[in-house]
This record gives C-alpha cells, sequence and structure tokens, in this order.
C-alpha cells in the first residue's frame, strides 16, 4: 500500500519483495565474472534498486524480513564487489583460481557464496565459533530436526500468546511502558526473535537434507549453546546466529583499518571497528524498521541504537575484564564461576539496551 507521497508521484509501486530479484541477478551476474571491473560497474543498478526500494516502496505495513534481506544483499554485494576481491576467495579444496574455472563450476560457487550466509565450507569459514556438524546419519538427523522444530514452534506459540495477555500494547507503545514491562517485553520479543529464526533454519534442514540435496554435515545449530555465552562478546560471536558476521567485520576492518588506517590490536583500532560492523548491523535492521513502521520510523526505530550499545557494553566489558582479572581462564577465577557470572550479565545487557527508547 502506497503512501499520499507516493500517489501523488504517480509511482506504481510492486510488492517490496520483486526488488530482491534484480538484486540477486546482479549479484549473481558479479559473482560469475572474472573481471573486477565489471563487478564495480554492477554494484550501480544494485545500489539504485536497493535505494528505491527502500525509500520509495515501504508502505509502513511490510514484514520487516524483507528489507533487512535487502540491506543484508546490499552490504553483501558492496563486500564482494568493493571492498574485496571475491575472486581470491575460495572453497575448501578448490585447486584452481576462481577465474580459471568453468563457467558451470563458477556458478555454483556463486550460489554457494549468495546463500551460504556462514560460508561453510569456505577456507575462510569461521570454524573455531561455529557450532560442531552434525554426524548422525540422515534420518536420524531428520527426526531430531522435527521434533526441535515443534519445540522452537511452541515457544513462538507462547511468546506470541504472552503479548495478547501482557498489557504492554503495541510495540510502537513500548517506551511509555513502565522498566519491568519493557524488561519482560525485550524478553518476550528476543525469545520469540531466536525461537522463529531456528524453526526455519531447521525447517530448511529437513527439507534439503530430506531430498538429498545437501549433507547433514553441512548443517550445524543455527546458534551455539547458550553456556557459552558468559560474557557479552561471546553471546554475539558464538551463541547468536553468525549469518552476519563476515558481512559487517569486512565492512568494520574497511573503514578502520583501511580508511583510518587504525592500528590492529590496539584500544582504538579494535573498537572503531567494532562499532562500525555492529553499526552495520544496526543499519540493516533499522532497514527492516523502517519498511514496518514508515511515517513513524523516526519515533520509534531503535535497531541503530540497540547494536551500537552492544559493541560499546563489549569495549567496557574487557576494560572491566582487564583491570579486575575476572575474565573466564584468568588466575584466580574459577572456570565454573565465572562463566555463570558472565551469562548471567550477557543477558542482563540485552534486556538493558534492548527497545528502550
Amino acid at each position: 500500500m502506497a503512501n499520499g507521497d507516493d500517489r501523488r508521484l504517480g509511482l506504481k509501486l510492486l510488492n517490496p519483495a520483486v526488488y530482491s530479484i534484480p538484486l540477486y541477478c546482479f549479484f549473481y551476474l558479479g559473482l560469475v565474472s572474472r573481471s573486477r571491473v565489471i563487478r564495480a560497474f554492477l554494484f550501480i543498478p544494485i545500489f539504485v534498486i536497493s535505494v528505491y526500494a527502500w525509500f520509495y516502496t515501504t508502505s509502513g505495513l511490510d514484514d520487516n524480513a524483507i528489507w533487512s534481506l535487502i540491506g543484508q544483499t546490499f552490504f553483501m554485494t558492496s563486500d564482494a564487489f568493493l571492498i574485496n576481491d571475491v575472486s581470491k576467495l575460495k572453497r575448501i579444496g578448490q585447486k584452481k583460481d576462481t577465474n580459471e574455472l568453468e563457467f558451470w563450476e563458477r556458478s555454483k560457487r556463486a550460489v554457494d557464496f549468495m546463500f551460504n550466509y556462514r560460508q561453510l565450507g569456505w577456507t575462510h569459514e569461521p570454524r573455531h565459533i561455529l557450532p560442531p556438524r552434525p554426524t548422525e546419519s540422515k534420518w536420524q538427523f531428520v527426526r531430531s530436526r522435527i521434533f526441535m522444530c515443534l519445540r522452537y514452534f511452541a515457544i513462538c506459540d507462547a511468546a506470541q500468546t504472552l503479548t495478547w495477555y501482557i498489557p504492554v500494547g503495541d510495540w510502537q507503545e513500548h517506551s511509555t511502558r513502565g522498566v519491568g514491562l519493557r524488561l519482560l517485553h525485550t524478553a518476550i520479543y528476543a525469545a520469540a526473535g531466536w525461537a522463529g529464526f531456528a524453526m526455519v533454519y531447521t525447517m530448511a534442514a529437513i527439507v534439503f537434507v530430506g531430498l538429498n540435496v545437501s549433507d547433514v554435515s553441512e548443517w550445524p545449530h543455527a546458534f551455539g549453546k547458550w553456556s557459552d555465552a558468559y560474557t557479552v562478546r561471546r553471546f554475539w560471536g558464538r551463541v547468536w546466529h553468525q549469518n552476519l558476521r563476515r558481512i559487517v567485520s569486512a565492512h568494520g576492518d574497511f573503514v578502520a583499518f583501511r580508511l583510518l588506517r587504525l592500528k590492529k590490536d590496539t584500544f582504538i583500532g579494535t573498537n572503531v571497528q567494532r562499532h562500525i560492523a555492529f553499526g552495520i548491523s544496526g543499519i540493516m535492521h533499522a532497514l527492516g524498521d523502517y519498511g514496518s513502521l514508515r511515517s513513524t520510523f523516526w519515533d520509534h526505530h531503535s535497531s541503530m541504537k540497540f547494536f551500537v550499545l552492544q559493541a560499546t557494553a563489549i569495549m567496557v566489558e574487557q576494560e572491566v575484564e582487564k583491570m579486575l582479572g575476572i575474565k573466564a581462564g584468568n588466575p584466580g577465577v574459577p572456570e565454573d564461576i565465572s562463566p555463570g557470572y558472565g551469562k548471567t550479565r550477557s543477558v542482563t545487557n540485552y534486556l538493558l539496551t534492548g527497545k528502550w527508547d
């Protein structure tokens, strides 16, 4: 549904999901191309389509997922086409340079890069932070994931039910509520987001493995173990899904270390890189907010503030840990005490920084 300004301009608006089709087409063409110059030129229509879709086709009633996805695709292409040379990246076991591969091989590689957000099976795969790969048989995997889906569905349903019975009002009215309700509201929102994301991912795993499209080992859990969330940094770096890790890290590295030429492993360099990375994540999520809110976006948006605050919390956390020596694994701090302390702190930080404006 278009707003009044769009109607006065005489714009015939399409469903926002339609704009993802040309974006993926240009993304694919750039990935199979052997020329970095062509990839740079292909970013121009990607930029134009993305900006047009964001500012001229949002209705304020859209599902924010499609706008976050368009934002994610935009930043993926800026990483692959502008910031870095995607042809230098290789799949594990790839012997030839990418530009020496036949078109069919480059095509398969392109599709995998586009949709394999965690970059599983690539030489730059973040093996040290991803959940372990499944090793059970195909049908054991499918059966266990079906039960997981049922559990995730139950959590989503419970969260949605609570929003009907707990007087928190519309999401946009969140900031007008008391502290207790805001904390509870944020916890419900986080549980629904976690379970919903995991349910969709697990359903996809069941389908792709069941149809022999992919192997069981290609579907580790969407999220890490909650027992690893004993600091804010580990919550975001190991427990939460890592779909945006490469995208945000690439832009953070570019701004901090290539554009500003800050030194790595220094307080300034590390924290500028981290704040840029979380800021990019905030922008992608804010685009989803804009599609859902439109005219009231500037009054009720919170994604940007939330994600930047996470980077600030990690910065403070690490400096305090250095001063007090309370980081897990430090001499004199038992491992069975520090993780429990940190998990409580990590969850508390999420609640205190989430949806507070």
